[in-house]
């Protein structure tokens, strides 16, 4: 399991091309948190500064909050509140949506990009 001195790694909720995210709780202050890290793919590697700036600029309860970036091994982890949400694209491939589901959701992201 993940070690980052200062968490308590849970699980691994997610992975994709370029990132693996856990779930963690932040030890001085049993905050939960979301950890996002980078993995070399081809030896290309994902860096999470343009997701935090992306992410910082978004406003709204539909937005996860990145709270900070945190140096890690030779690259950095991505820090975020974790709200026990599920990531949007469990929700859309692997739950079925009713229309009125999948319509307030639509509308969710786009109040929350218009921001």
């Amino acid at each position: 399991m993940l070690s980052i001195p200062g968490y308590e790694t849970q699980n691994q909720c997610w992975e994709d091309e370029g990132t693996v995210t856990y779930r963690a709780v932040q030890l001085n202050n049993y905050q939960r948190v979301l950890i996002k890290l980078p993995k070399v793919r081809a030896g290309k590697l994902f860096h999470l500064e343009r997701d935090y700036e992306i992410a910082s600029s978004l406003e709204g309860n539909e937005v996860i909050k990145p709270l900070r970036i945190e140096p890690y091994h030779h690259t950095s982890a991505l820090i975020f509140e974790d709200d026990g949400s599920k990531p949007l694209a469990e929700i859309v491939t692997r739950e079925q949506m009713s229309l009125e589901a999948c319509l307030d959701l639509g509308i969710g992201i786009s109040r929350a990009l218009g921001r």
